[in-house]
Parts: C-alpha cells; structure tokens; sequence
C-alpha cells in the first residue's frame, strides 16, 4: 500500500545535539483511480427548473442540479468523456459537449460545464378605445387561443407576461350589441421571446336603440378530441367574436326583433347539433336565449408498450422505449409498461433500446403500431437474458521469506476488497459474462507479484475462471547496501530524493555551506546565497519534484528549479531554521527555533499559493518540536519535549515526552510521558502515520510504539540503543535509523537487517536511503 506525499518537520535534538531533519512522504505509483469533479454554472432567464443529467464514459445519466457540483470517486486513472444532457431547449452549452477529461490517480480531476439560458416567453399587451355615447358599461372580455384572458376595460391596456413565444389568436367578447368593431376581432399576433406584442382595437358604441332586450349564447362540447382553440359566433352577419367550447356570453342593448346567431371556427372533427345559424326573437327588455351542442371525435390514439423479460441475469436498469425514433424515450421496467398519448392516427413504430449485452428481444428491438382515432393501439416485446452468471477463482501462492502476515485483497473491477490469505484461494460469485478486471493489493513491500496485476479474465456463463498470482518476498534482511560515499570533508545533516539517480544532501563542507546532488554517478557541491554575506547552512532539504526542491538554514529558504538555488525567503526574524518539508509544490512548510523573551516558541514559516507567512505560536510554547509527520493538512503528528511544572516541591519544572495532533484548527495533547529529576524519560524522536489510525513512533533507548486510533502500545524492539528517524511505505513496511543501525518493520515485527549507525531515512518508490556519517546507503526492497 503507498502512502500520499506528507508534510514531516523536525527541530535540533537539545538532548544530543544531532539534528532531525525530515519531509516523509511516498512517491511510489499513485492510486489506480482519482476523483472527477463536474461542475454546471448556469446564468440567464428562465432556467432549467429540474437541472441537468451527466454521463461519464456514455453510462447511466446521473442528476446535478443548473449550478451544482457532483464527484464520481473511484475512476480509474486514464481520458473519460462527460456529457451534459436534459438541458431545456432555451438553453445552451457554451463549451464542447461531451468532453474529454484526464484523470490521475489519487488526484482529483474538474470540468465545468457552463449554460446559458434565453427567455422562451414574451409579452402581450392588449388595448381598447371607445368612443360614442353609450360605451359597454362592464367592459370586454380578452380571448387567448379560445381561452379567456381577464376583462379589459373600454378605454384601457391589459399587459400580460409569459406568454409562450409563437402565433397567438386574440380576440374580444362581450360587447354590448350597440357596439361595433372596427377592423376584424380575431387577430393572430407573434410573441417572439423577450419582446412585446401589441394588439389595439378600436369600438364605436352608438346610442341603445329604444326598447332594447338581451341575448344569452351558450355553447357545450362533448366527445374526445375536443376544438382547443374553441368557437367564434357572428350575430346577424356581423363581426365573428370568440367564445369557448363550453362558455356563455350575453349580448346587452340588443334591438327588439329577430336575429340570427352562427357559430364558427369548428374543427373538421367538431359538428352542432341542429341547424347553424340559429334564429332568435329579442323582445325589449327581456332576456332571449340560443344555444349550442357541439359533439366531436377523436383525432389521436394511444400506443402501449409492453415489454416482458424471462432469464436469470436481467436487465438491472431496465430499457428505452422511443416512439419514431425521436426524444429521449420513455423508460420501463424489465416487466412493465408505458403509454405514448396524442399520437397522430396512421402507422408508427416503436423500437426498444438500452438492453444489456446478454439480452435480446425475441423478434428484434422494432415493432411497428398502427393508430385509430380514439383507440389504443398495443406492442409487446418479449426480451430473453443470459441465464446464468459465471465465478472467478482467484488464487495466491507465496514463497520465500517473511511473508506477508496479513495476506491480501483482491478487488473486481475496481470494487471493494475481500481478504486472501498469502497461500489460498478465494472464489468471486455472480459475476456477470464478459471481460473483468482482478486486483491484487495490500502487498508487502518485500513481495513481488510475479504477473500483470491488475490482471484481465474473461467470465463465461455458468462457468468458473481462474486467475492465479505468484508472490515472491523475500527476508527482511537480504536488503543488499550499496555505499555512495560523500566528497572528502562533507558533512550531511539531511536528505530527500526523487530516486537513485536524483539525491540531495543537506550539510556543510568544512567551514562552507554545502547542498551535494547526486546524478546517478557523481557527487556535484550546488553552492547557496549567502546571507549578508554570512554562510547560512543548509539543515534541511525536500523537494516537491525532482525539478522543484527548497532547502532552509540559518534564516534563509532557497529553492531550485532545475537552473540553480535561489532565495525565495530571507531575514524573516532572528531565528534558526531547521527543517522542511511539504505535501505539494503550493504546500511548503519550513520549521525552526524562535528565541522569545519569555523562552523558546516553534517557528513554522508557510508557503502557500498567496506567498509565505509566519505562525510564531504553532505548537506549545517553550516547547522542542522533533519531528512532525502528517497524512494530510488536517490530520498532523508531532514529538517533542515540552516544559512542564510539577507539585511538589513548588516552582520545579521538568520536560516531558509529549506527542501532539493537530486537526487542521489547534493542536492538542495526544499522549505525554511525566518524567522528573528523580525518573527522567528519555525523548521521542521522530514520528510516522501510516493511516489515520495507525501511527509509528520511535525514541530514545530503542523504544518503538505504535498508535491504533485511541491509545498508545510499547512495540517489542530488538535494539535499547538510540533511534533517530523513521519513514515507511505502508503500516506493514517501514524502516528506524539509529546508533544500533537500521530496523525494518515487516507487519509482524522489528528487525535489525544492517548494523551500520544511522541518523537519517527516506524512501523513493522501491527504493531506501539512510544518511551516515559518511555516505548514503541505497537498498532497493
């Protein structure tokens, strides 16, 4: 298991007087799958009120809000293509849909999608003028389409608004029978979105006539296919004027006398009852009455689809149903049905998409259906799945030495991981047909696997498939050293490496500053700026790539890029600066010793994306920090001495081994050892989290302890001598630096595997460096 980069920082050891200087972190191969971000940024009107759907690699559509973030975990490292779907049609895409994007593991990956939205609505205004001596006393009725739309006054302006864009028919009702029109009544005017559309009329009233009646018209529809726009009826010839398909209106100040009424506008499918026009008497100041009974047939018909499916391996996100080919489709369930409504009378077909690769309709996915008005026209589809799913046999076997104690997991497809053992078998059930992916992780670091892993297999119906992995590990101690001896009169104080051919030291060559880089095959002296013309000695050195390395001293912070060091930061305070570490190139921490003048404070300096800045108070005050190890920004570990008051007698003070975690907010007291004049304890000298709950620590006289999420336990270790630093791959592979030489944890225990004293350790993928007094070990694992 490899471990992300992670910050580690460390103080001079006042007790012996020799430095830990440390940045841990694992550059081994990152995760097989990131993270991908897709984000939709909407603007403009009328926006899609149900959002959007996104498909990664073509798969299901999964829902995200107009303006919305969602992250697919777990992708697998490689370029995807994500689409944005079910935007509204007033709504626009403004960058290439679909897209590509590249994900890297245990990294996270963004797309942002950006939709602008257009107004699909306009504005109508509607406007009547009056003239003559006897106006319409209630004012008139405003006709949308055949609906009514409010009243409006004689001499007055309704506005209205949201109305869908496209060709409109407006009209006028309810004026009094001494009122006439000028122009026609019905007009047809275009909304176009965002604009206004203005209709005006002009009516002349003319004096009621002497013994004036009224006139009641009532109309009434029955039958499918009912006229959406409803009628329009002319009194005596006249002006047609609007009514609905179930609607009545009085004509008022109507002359005494016969009149005809004709209704109009029917639909071809719409027919009156009885004779059109009708006669009608109006006798003065009576109410006379006509009415209308209109009956209409069905223009349109109703496809069903049904689908039935039979097999043990259905469909699990059931299918499509398109009618013509055109939308997106109805979805139904694997044994289900739905209804297309409105669908005009001749022959359609009707076609089923988004089955599985082991399904097939009996027949083929397209059926045709023909519709009679009124009539419900059925298609069936009878769909048949593979019968049976298929197993994998995964199996391992393990040879050599110190093998790995907790086995391993094996993962399908990228999923979660089931335990197996270093010798045995595992069967993976129900595994549908067609080519999977078999993973073999939680590897030792002195285990090899001997063929391509991850591995592909290809699962056939009913049948079992096997997948074996051969493991090779070797002991713990046949780590093979190779000496890379330092120039004469080098002295190394700290290192970091991208590999073996890419190695910095920190140190200092007789009375001169000194970083030396190793190429592969020689030693060259990069010399530092001076500080004020003072040599600033490097004490730490870490790099976030083999092209972008800091180092710190005195109060100096150099960088290189790749052209030679730099001073990115100097004189920041009266102060030492002892070590460096990070998580990226945006995340560069750089610690020191602060002289105070009510004692000594941490220094921890931080370089962030808006530049450095100081945090004089990190820790604990009068407080050494030796190292500081962290999983993440908000997940820190540190060890140290902090000063302490003890009772009685009153006034005595003492340091006690302390380890602090810091959360991304304060740090706190995790664990502290009380030591006195009488019982001193000896430090705690360098720190490592391999997870969140589980946390190595080494110290004085050999001691190695280890954390589980909620306490502290004594690991058993083979040496009481010294132990300086620490740095692992994983929780079952880690290696100590000490006076006794170098240990390395296999999962199960600790072991010496090489006597030569150490002071400082690090690793590079499958490879191990060890600072001595002299030279840089180099073990590949």
């Amino acid at each position: 298991m490899s471990l992300p980069c992670r910050l580690r920082l460390g103080l001079i050891l006042p007790i012996t007087g020799v430095a830990l200087y440390a940045c841990g972190g694992d550059i081994n191969t990152p995760p097989p799958n990131g993270t991908l971000e897709v984000t939709t940024v909407t603007s403009g009107e009328e926006q899609d009120p149900d959002g959007y759907t996104i498909q990664l690699d073509g798969g299901a559509g999964t829902a995200i809000g107009s303006s919305a973030t969602h992250s697919f975990t777990e992708v697998p490292s490689g370029d995807h293509t994500v689409q944005l779907g079910g935007s509204a049609a007033n709504c626009t895409v403004a960058e290439e849909n679909p897209r590509t994007v590249t994900v890297t593991g245990g990294e996270v990956a963004s797309i942002t999608f950006t939709v602008t939205c257009g107004p699909t609505t306009g504005g109508l205004s509607v406007t009547a003028s009056t003239t003559g001596p006897d106006p319409d006393p209630d004012g008139y009725m405003l006709s949308i389409d055949g609906a009514e739309g409010g009243t409006l006054g004689v001499n007055a302006t309704v506005a209205l608004s949201s109305v869908p864009a496209g060709v409109h028919t407006v009209g006028l009702s309810g004026l009094s029978a001494n009122c006439q029109m000028q122009g026609a009544n019905i007009r047809s005017v275009t909304v176009s979105p965002g604009t206004n559309a203005a209709v005006s009329y002009a009516v002349t009233c003319t004096a009621v006539p002497a013994g004036a009646g009224s006139l009641r018209i009532t109309t009434a529809t029955s039958g499918a296919g009912a006229d959406p726009d409803g009628y329009t009826f002319t009194l005596d010839g006249g002006t047609a004027t609007p009514i609905a398909a179930a609607a009545t209106t009085t004509l008022a100040n109507l002359a005494p006398g016969a009149h005809t009424v004709r209704l109009g506008s029917l639909s071809s499918n719409c027919s009156v009852q009885g004779v059109n026009p009708k006669p009608v008497s109006v006798t003065g100041g009576a109410e006379a009455a006509v009415s209308f009974a209109v009956t209409c047939t069905a223009t349109t018909g109703t496809v069903e689809v049904k689908v039935t499916t039979s097999g043990t391996l259905a469909d699990p996100d059931g299918y499509l149903a398109k009618l013509d080919g055109s939308g997106d489709g109805k979805p139904l369930a694997v044994n289900g049905s739905v209804s297309f409504t409105g669908v005009a009378v001749g022959n359609h077909t009707v076609v089923l998409t988004g089955l599985a690769e082991n399904c097939s309709a009996n027949g083929g996915p397209s059926k045709s259906a023909a519709v009679t008005a009124g009539q419900t026209s059925q298609v069936s589809f009878a769909v048949t799945c593979a019968g049976a799913t298929g197993s994998i046999k995964v199996t391992a076997t393990t040879t050599g030495t110190s093998l790995d104690p907790d086995g391993f997991s094996v993962s399908l497809d990228g999923g979660a991981g089931q335990t197996l053992g270093s010798n045995a078998s595992l069967i993976l059930p129900n595994v549908s047909p067609g080519d999977h992916s078999v993973g073999l992780t939680g590897i030792a670091g002195n285990c090899t696997v001997g063929e391509a892993n991850p591995t592909t297999v290809a699962v056939t119906a009913g049948a079992e498939a096997a997948v074996a992995f051969t493991v090779t590990c070797t002991s713990t101690g046949d780590m093979q050293w190779t000496p890379i001896a330092f120039p004469a009169g080098f002295t190394g104080r700290d290192l970091w490496a991208s590999s073996a051919s890419d190695i910095y030291v920190a140190g200092s060559s007789g009375n001169s500053a000194a970083i030396m880089h190793y190429d592969g095959q020689s030693w060259t002296n990069q010399p530092v700026p001076a500080d004020g013309g003072t040599p600033a000695f490097p004490n730490a050195v870490w790099g976030a790539a083999a092209n972008d390395v800091y180092a710190a001293g005195g109060r100096l912070v150099w960088h290189n890029t790749g052209a030679g060091w730099v001073t990115v930061l100097e004189d920041c305070c009266n102060d030492q600066l002892f070590v460096l570490g990070g998580s990226s190139a945006e995340d560069v921490h750089v610690g020191g010793y602060h002289e105070t003048a009510t004692g000594a404070i941490v220094l921890i300096l931080d370089k962030k994306a808006s530049g450095w800045f100081k945090n004089e108070n990190a820790i604990e005050e009068d407080s050494d920090i030796f190292d500081i190890s962290g999983l993440s920004a908000t997940d820190v570990w540190a060890v140290g001495l902090q000063v302490a008051t003890w009772q009685p007698p009153e006034g005595e003070t003492d340091v006690w081994p302390t380890v602090l975690h810091y959360n991304g907010t304060s740090w706190t007291i995790n664990y502290q050892i009380p030591s006195f004049h009488d019982q001193p304890s000896e430090a705690l000298t360098a720190i490592w989290p391999t997870a969140p709950n589980s946390v190595f620590m080494v110290g004085a006289r050999g001691r190695i302890f280890h954390y589980d999420g909620s306490s502290w336990t004594p690991m058993t270790s083979p040496t009481s001598a010294y132990l300086r630093d620490l740095w692992g791959s994983s929780g079952s592979d880690l290696f100590a630096v000490g006076d006794e030489g170098i240990l390395r944890f296999d999962g199960a225990s600790w072991t010496i595997i090489n006597p030569t004293k150490g002071t400082r350790v690090w690793g590079a993928g499958r490879d191990v460096f060890v600072l001595t007094d002299t030279v840089v070990l180099h073990g590949t694992r």
